[in-house]
C-alpha cells in the first residue's frame, strides 16, 4: 500500500514506521503536553514527532483493527494529540491511506474527521474497501 503510493507520488517521500519507535507507554491523560508541549515520558517521543512534522505534508497509512486504527497507531495518535495540534501541524496537508473496512467504521471516520478539523489540515482519505463493497472513493486494485 505504501510502496504503491510512493511509486505514484511525484514528490520526494520519507517513510517513518511508528512500529520502530520504542514507546515507554501510552498516553496517561495528564495533559502535561498541553501546557508545555512535552510528554512526561522521557522516551524521545517529542523529538520523534517533531521530526515527522518537519515534512511539508503527512500521509498516514494503516489497516483498521478492532474498529480503530490499530493499537500502535492509536498510541502514537494519543501521545501526540496536543503536541500535533500546536503550530507544527496546523494547516499542514494531511492524508490517510487505509487498507480495508474504513467505510464500515463509523467511529474511525469520526476520529479522523475530528482530528482533521482540529488541526485545520483538511481531510483526504483513500481506502481499499472490503471485497465486494467497493465504492467510488476507494483505491481498488
Amino acid at each position: 500500500m505504501v510502496k504503491d503510493f510512493a511509486a505514484a507520488f511525484p514528490y520526494k517521500t520519507r517513510f517513518v514506521n511508528i512500529a520502530d519507535f520504542q514507546f515507554k507507554g501510552g498516553c496517561l491523560g495528564c495533559l502535561n503536553c498541553r501546557y508545555d508541549g512535552k510528554c512526561v515520558y522521557d522516551d524521545g517521543f517529542d523529538a520523534f514527532l517533531a521530526d515527522i512534522y518537519r515534512a511539508d505534508a503527512i500521509v498516514y497509512a494503516f489497516t483498521p483493527r478492532d474498529h480503530s486504527m490499530g493499537a500502535r497507531f492509536k498510541m502514537f495518535d494519543d501521545r501526540g494529540f496536543f503536541t500535533a495540534l500546536r503550530d507544527r501541524a496546523r494547516g499542514k496537508p494531511t492524508a490517510y491511506i487505509i487498507n480495508g473496512g474504513y467505510e464500515a467504521e463509523e467511529n474511525l471516520i469520526a476520529v479522523l474527521e475530528a482530528r482533521s478539523e482540529m488541526s485545520q489540515s483538511g481531510l483526504s482519505v483513500g481506502y481499499r474497501a472490503a471485497p465486494g463493497r467497493c465504492k467510488k472513493a476507494c483505491l481498488c486494485p
